[in-house]
């Protein structure tokens, strides 16, 4: 398949809450379930503490972050394929959006020993190598306002 990942590249995926790496990547992760090359780092900024309880759901305020943690733990493991690594980066749920970029990419390399990461025209990529272009949408050709 052309969008499939090169083999020995690891995918890190960073998202804002618990569940977001659901809707946006989990059926690239599936289709690598099996695959001993690839390599799948999942970082979350928040653990969505903040969000909405709807009536019923046995969760609280205090406990929720919990409760979407261990939601997310699971929706992994019945994928078939957990990350390799998955780190939480504690911002407070609501907050990401008043991060400034070099901050969150300064504690996400913190935690995640990765060199450098910048945000450049490509997305945010590794300073040595670059941004990927296969997995950037600012390189798609589904995005041509982006270039």
């Amino acid at each position: 398949m052309g969008n499939r990942i090169a083999p020995g590249r690891t995918l890190m995926l960073v998202v804002a809450h618990p569940d977001d790496d659901a809707y946006g990547l989990a059926g690239t992760v599936a289709l690598h379930a099996d695959d001993p090359d690839f390599g799948f780092i999942l970082v979350h900024a928040t653990d969505g503490a903040a969000g909405d309880i709807a009536p019923g759901f046995p969760a609280t305020r205090e406990n929720l972050g919990l409760i979407r943690r261990e939601e997310c733990r699971r929706a992994w493991k019945a994928l078939g394929r957990e990350p390799d690594r998955h780190e939480w980066l504690n911002y407070d749920d609501g907050t990401c959006r008043r991060s400034r970029t070099e901050a969150a990419c300064s504690r996400c390399t913190a935690r995640v020993h990765v060199p450098s990461l910048e945000r450049g025209p490509g997305g945010v990529g590794n300073r040595a190598l670059g941004p990927d272009p296969r997995l950037s949408p600012a390189r798609s050709p589904r995005w041509p306002d982006r270039h």
